[in-house]
């Protein structure tokens, strides 16, 4: 588990205390002096192996944390550290205004002074973000290229058995709470993509509650989606199967329950698809359900 060290002057200790809190109820590791520093224990070696153990510090800025000596010293640190390893080990969280220290200016720092919340999200997103490496599925990552084979449907329509849709194009970004992933399908018959591009299947956006895939099959990661749509009377529809056109008799409303489970293998991202499609309204078929598995060719 991700270990962080919260950096903080006694004069902030209730914003502290909040901080460690949150990144606890997210499954990070706290080091929180209240929480590490037992009544007759060295005060100076409980900090030591604190910052010793941690993977990260935190850095609560504040014009106390500012004018204590103490503070200072545990995150400079690890500024040597930092600088050897080529890689992110200090995490500002700007709690107060106050200058800035110069060895920290140039770092973005997480601001929970007027948004406590999105400050809280922002750090952290960045802290599993860099816990994880350098994966596939930061947002702003690529989805290049990859398709969907569809392996079984209800009710049984042998146009859809075994039909491959093409993963066209997609990308991930950060939202509240998790991942969102953007993914643009193209299926294989005109007709159908018509019909999806009008009820919004052919571009979908996915959800998910966590930040990083794992490269465990068995625990994958779960996005899900959920759209209403409508066509009105008088919309043109063509039937794939016999390329006859049908005009609407009357208005058609219905919605799109669609479910992904991903997990990484190297540059992919793999699992499985399942989508379910429902329809009130003047059309011989009231629900279809499919399901399917994918690949897809990530880049960062």
């Amino acid at each position: 588990m991700t270990t962080v060290f919260l950096s903080h002057s006694s004069k902030d200790k209730g914003l502290a205390r909040r901080i460690a809190v949150e990144l606890g109820m997210s499954g990070i590791r706290v080091w929180f002096d209240e929480w590490e520093i037992l009544v007759g224990q060295s005060i100076t070696q409980r900090i030591e192996h604190g910052l010793d153990d941690a993977d990260y510090v935190v850095v609560l800025l504040t014009p106390h944390s500012i004018e204590s000596g103490w503070v200072g010293k545990e995150w400079r640190s690890r500024v040597a550290d930092e600088a050897e390893a080529n890689d992110v080990q200090i995490l500002p969280v700007l709690g107060g205004d106050c200058d800035i220290p110069r060895l920290l200016r140039e770092k973005r720092y997480a601001d929970v002074r007027t948004n406590f919340e999105s400050g809280l999200r922002e750090l952290i997103y960045s802290v599993r973000t860099l816990a994880a490496g350098d994966t596939a599925t930061v947002a702003g990552a690529r989805i290049e290229s990859g398709q969907i084979v569809i392996t079984s449907v209800r009710p049984k329509l042998p146009l859809m058995e075994g039909m491959i849709q093409t993963i066209r194009a997609g990308c991930f970004e950060r939202h509240e709470s998790g991942l969102r992933a953007h993914v643009e399908v193209v299926l294989p018959f005109v007709a159908m993509q018509n019909l999806a591009e009008k009820i919004g299947q052919s571009r979908l956006t996915l959800d998910a509650d966590a930040f990083t895939l794992s490269s465990d099959k068995d625990a994958p990661m779960r996005f899900a989606s959920h759209r209403e749509f409508r066509l009105p009377r008088g919309e043109l529809f063509e039937d794939p199967a016999s390329g006859r056109s049908v005009r609407m008799p009357g208005d058609v409303l219905g919605s799109t329950e669609t479910t992904v489970l991903a997990h990484v293998r190297g540059a992919e991202i793999i699992g499985q698809f399942s989508q379910v499609v429902g329809y009130s309204g003047p059309l011989p078929l009231q629900r279809l359900d499919a399901q399917g598995e994918f690949v897809a060719q990530i880049a960062v």
